[in-house]
């Protein structure tokens, strides 16, 4: 046992670290998830050999971005240590976090006001969406309808029909001011 080098043990390590030490180091809306892991040859019997983790993490500073990134490359460096695995890290992307228009957000917070007064928030999204992009050509803000429940990315996702009509309410009323017809 003391001679193995377990892709599987050092990955969950790498994980558990993490899931230790980013709370001391993160903003007030960083999120972060292992989405994808992935063990060869991932029989119950046979030691893996390799390991695949795919981790996300965001915040809408940049600042914090780059401090979870140097704190990620130290946790991965402890453990190779540790588990004599050959451990490395791929950066597969990075996205600058996107800023909602003011005017657009305004039109926004308004119209929930209006329609929905004392039932909606303010909430700024560190999820990837079309928005990082369309951001970069021209203004940009995003409205979330809740979910039943709160459950987001998930196959059990669902809306209330009666939240979606109202969200069209909220989104139209803004549209309309933005625009200034």
């Amino acid at each position: 046992m003391a001679e193995r080098k377990d892709a599987a043990v050092a990955a969950m390590r790498v994980l558990a670290l993490i899931d230790e030490q980013f709370p001391m180091h993160i903003g007030e809306r960083t999120v972060w998830t292992c989405g994808r892991v992935v063990l060869e040859p991932n029989a119950p019997h046979i030691i893996a050999g390799r390991a695949e983790l795919i981790f996300q993490f965001r915040d809408l500073s940049e600042e914090v971005l780059d401090r979870l990134e140097t704190l990620l490359h130290r946790i991965v460096q402890e453990v190779d240590r540790r588990d004599r695995c050959a451990l490395s890290i791929e950066r597969l992307g990075r996205s600058a976090p996107a800023i909602a228009d003011p005017v657009l957000h305004g039109a926004l917070c308004e119209a929930a006001t209006r329609h929905a007064n004392g039932q909606w928030q303010p909430m700024p999204s560190g999820a990837i969406h079309d928005a990082q992009h369309v951001a970069k050509i021209m203004p940009m803000a995003m409205l979330f309808t809740p979910s039943i429940g709160g459950i987001s990315h998930h196959w059990a996702e669902d809306t209330k029909e009666e939240d979606l009509v109202l969200s069209l309410r909220i989104l139209a009323d803004a549209a309309e001011k933005a625009l200034g017809t």
